[in-house]
């Protein structure tokens, strides 16, 4: 009975601890909702608030899109969209490939071209293509509007899903890939330096616990992410605080990011320190279109011979929304 008194009082004391270091780190963290792309907006786009995947300065061609629909192994529709799936062997390359846009591609910083799997992401998620964005380098931010073959989703459950694959029903995937595609959902990565805050135990977290501190200051270690439903730049899509974070037990720096996903309470106002749903935004696919290991042997190993899907267009083979 004492041991028993003693490891619960233990559990306690720690768990106060814990929350108390969580509260300390919110009065130094809340969470601002005013779009970040906002500079952009006013100094490159015009003003034009809305941004999609067809307004990018350069465009893919007609010849490659067709390539890229070609090579799906099944088609289907959803409701107004199209969607295909491959083997996740040649699925990876497809993304690199098809998301490759000369004049675009080059100028996006080194550590955010390639294909990176989201390891760990519970929702049935596992490809994330950013290189078909654009860079403003005065705001040290990329704009990724959501297009075809940017994103990937299992089309079955990975035998060592996340949570038991609880979120890889066939209905789960096929919502979340309509949803995405069909609400137009850009990306805004604003980088800037690591705060390099203390780390906390699970379910706590604040940003800036994984990336070191400082880093950042002259490349790219750390970035808010805001998302931006419809394509409009000047609205935040989620309550809650996006970051990636350059881990350094990475094989190479930007070939491991820790995606957190920090939220909390209402009672709690703006104040975002419960971490629930991170997850590491890993490279397997480098910026040369080679494979990135031990990652890649890692995602198709996991994978085993589960397809992955792909937005391919509306209907008649078009992006547009």
């Amino acid at each position: 009975l004492h041991c028993v008194c003693t490891c619960f009082a233990s559990l306690v004391a720690g768990l106060l601890v814990s929350t108390l270091g969580a509260f300390l780190a919110c009065r130094y963290h809340v969470v601002p909702r005013v779009s970040q792309a906002l500079p952009v907006v006013d100094q490159h786009l015009g003003g034009n608030r809305y941004y999609y995947w067809y307004n990018l300065p350069q465009q893919r061609s007609e010849g490659l899109l067709d390539s890229c629909r070609g090579a799906m192994t099944n088609t289907f529709p959803i409701n107004n969209l199209q969607f295909g799936s491959a083997p996740a062997v040649d699925a990876v390359h497809l993304a690199y490939n098809c998301t490759k846009v000369p004049g675009l591609f080059e100028k996006v910083p080194e550590v955010l071209r390639g294909v990176f799997w989201m390891k760990g992401n519970a929702i049935g998620e596992e490809l994330a293509i950013l290189q078909n964005g654009q860079w403003f380098e005065d705001e040290r931010t990329l704009i990724t509007p959501f297009a075809p073959f940017m994103w990937a989703w299992a089309g079955g459950k990975p035998h060592e899903a996340p949570y038991w694959g609880t979120f890889y029903g066939e209905e789960d995937i096929h919502t979340a890939a309509y949803s995405m595609s069909a609400l137009g959902v850009g990306y805004s990565f604003t980088f800037r330096e690591c705060p390099g805050r203390p780390w906390l135990p699970f379910p706590f977290g604040v940003p800036g616990s994984y990336c070191e501190k400082g880093a950042g200051a002259t490349d790219l270690r750390y970035a808010s992410l805001q998302s931006h439903v419809m394509g409009d730049l000047s609205a935040i899509s989620q309550e809650d605080e996006y970051t990636i974070e350059d881990m350094p037990s990475g094989v190479e720096p930007g070939s491991k990011w820790y995606r957190g996903i920090f939220g909390g309470p209402s009672w709690m106002g703006r104040c975002r320190c419960i971490s629930i749903g991170s997850y590491e935004l890993t490279k397997i696919i480098d910026g040369d279109g080679r494979p990135l290991e031990p990652y890649y042997s890692e995602f198709l190993h996991y994978m085993g011979s589960v397809p992955l899907i792909f937005w391919t267009g509306d209907a008649n083979g078009r992006g547009e929304l």
